[in-house]
């Protein structure tokens, strides 16, 4: 075999190599593309007579500069103030969110505020603000989590205690983008709007359908609402990983806990408009889904071997494998790519590079480019998909909309790279970073 034949001979593997993987990374991610349109499907709205009590923790570690917009939402709330409570969690006496917090609600809202020093993650704070709730002997029917920098819709809690009606364990809520409500530059940018995408992949999405399904549903840690007898098993909140909302998720396919997704129940949460806090942010949730999987993999092991008639039987297959056809096709894509450019470096490092004909050239340009070309291409869809269940919820507006098409397939494919680096972290050296938030009059 000649020297030209052996390089035809390797392009032709790795593309037809690339191809053959390509098709079955799309077959294996069809049923996962079904999701996309469940959404679309009216949904059922519930009523519920009873009036239930509802506890509202609220983390607000040095969140002084935006705790304010929250209470503005809490204080418009339509749901009868006699039947909910809000429970501030700072970490020193002098946060200024205490008196904001105590002006602001003052004998409008009952409320306490919760000091727990030595916070390392967010789930020291619910703990402590949850362990002062059963310390006091107070009892409720259903426990909110909401960030001190959301905004809720006025109709939260009212809608929340319809959502009750499916007595599950756990209730997802709708989270959307805060940054969309303001027109401001420095509050919408491509990082912030890419990010907010994120809202309709989990949700309107994902969750939607497996809701309907009977799937595992993946949790966030704003706008997630539970039975206060989790609280009252738990003695506290358990959960102490820097993605206390992963390992909450991961914790309940293990345990069997029920899941409702509740499109109705609205809150807008701030999106981080820098690429190093995002960076910073995307590689907690990816360290969080590592460290989580491993943590309960025996747990869920031993949970899928009790066989249940009355559950989907692909529950399981769908939490564990629903995204790996995504990552596998980024990662075949690369690797073709990379494999290209290794074959081609070697050729010109040859002796023979004084016979590489040009022909081989626009080959090996073809080789390197169309892999990458193809998955931009591929992102691009699965963006305008995003976008457009976006635009149904948000003032994004045409630029916007055209802005974060063309950027997010970039913003998507980093996930590669950061998943890398949270594989090969250690937890224990990431700290519990202190957000830098947005100006609070600005929505």
């Amino acid at each position: 075999m000649g020297y030209h034949d052996a390089l035809v001979l390797a392009f032709e593997i790795i593309g037809y190599s690339y191809i053959g993987l390509c098709a079955l990374c799309l077959f294996l991610y069809i049923p996962r593309m079904i999701y996309w349109f469940e959404y679309k499907k009216p949904h059922k709205k519930y009523h519920n007579d009873k009036i239930n009590d509802i506890l509202l923790v609220v983390p607000a570690r040095q969140e002084s500069q935006v705790i304010g917009r929250l209470l503005k939402s809490i204080l418009a709330q339509t749901y009868d103030r006699a039947h909910f409570k809000v429970v501030v969690v700072v970490d020193n006496k002098t946060d200024p969110s205490i008196k904001i917090v105590e002006d602001m609600l003052g004998d409008e809202i009952s409320h306490d505020i919760v000091i727990v020093p030595d916070q390392h993650c967010k789930g020291d704070a619910l703990d402590g603000g949850l362990k002062h709730v059963l310390e006091c002997g107070e009892h409720y029917d259903e426990v909110l989590i909401v960030d001190a920098d959301n905004k809720m819709k006025e109709d939260m809690l009212a809608e929340l205690n319809n959502a009750m009606v499916k007595d599950t364990d756990v209730i997802i809520c709708n989270r959307r983008n805060l940054n969309l409500l303001s027109d401001k530059k420095h509050m919408n940018n491509w990082v912030s709007n890419c990010s907010g995408l994120t809202h309709a992949l989990l949700n309107e999405e994902g969750n939607w359908y497996r809701s309907e399904h009977g799937l595992f549903l993946t949790f966030c840690g704003t706008g997630l609402a539970f039975k206060f007898k989790l609280v009252e098993e738990m003695n506290g909140w358990e959960y102490k990983l820097l993605a206390e909302d992963y390992q909450f998720g991961t914790a309940a396919v293990a345990k069997g806990y029920t899941a409702y997704y509740a499109p109705d129940v609205v809150t807008w949460c701030e999106e981080v408009t820098t690429v190093r806090g995002d960076v910073r942010r995307r590689a907690r949730w990816l360290i969080g889904y590592v460290v989580s999987r491993s943590m309960y993999k025996k747990d869920i092991k031993k949970a899928q071997k009790v066989k249940d008639p009355t559950k989907n039987k692909f529950r399981y297959f769908d939490y564990k494998w629903s995204l790996a056809p995504l990552i596998m096709w980024i990662v075949v894509s690369l690797v073709a790519t990379f494999s290209s450019l290794g074959v081609f470096l070697a050729a010109i490092c040859s002796e023979y590079m004084e016979l590489f004909d040009p022909l081989y050239y626009s080959m090996t340009f073809f080789m390197i480019f169309i892999p990458i070309v193809f998955l931009y291409l591929g992102l691009l869809i699965f963006t305008a998909l995003m976008v457009r269940t976006t635009r149904k919820t948000s003032n994004m507006n045409k630029r916007q909309a055209l802005v974060t098409i063309f950027t997010n397939p970039i913003y998507m494919a980093l996930y590669l790279i950061v998943l890398i680096v949270a594989t090969f972290s250690n937890p224990a050296n990431k700290k519990w970073a202190v957000n830098k938030r947005l100006d609070i009059d600005d929505v």
